[in-house]
């Protein structure tokens, strides 16, 4: 039964399923949707960014104040003496 073929008629070729149109499927229009937005967005960030580049560069920070310096001691007398059994905590004035 080797090499047994069968031979269709010009007919029935012709009448042979001819292929069908790909159908659309809804979830691409939701995901075209989708990618044009995030493309807006993504857009709309790149014009953010050159607006940053392009602004002056912020002041630089204000000196520290004395208020800080005495407050940092404070806290400096009180990690000391916290966790010391021989000496009484310094209780810091935080004001």
């Amino acid at each position: 039964m080797a090499g047994t073929t069968t031979k269709r008629s010009a007919p029935s070729r012709s009448s042979a399923k001819a292929p069908e149109a790909p159908k659309e499927d809804p979830r691409v229009k939701e995901l075209e949707a989708k990618v044009a937005q995030l493309e807006a967005s993504l857009a709309a960030l790149a014009k953010s960014l050159e607006q940053l580049a392009s602004a002056p560069a912020p002041a630089a920070p204000a000196p520290v104040g004395s208020k800080d310096v005495g407050l940092r001691s404070e806290l400096k007398k009180w990690f000391r003496t916290a966790n010391n059994g021989k000496v009484a905590t310094h209780m810091p004035n935080l004001d």
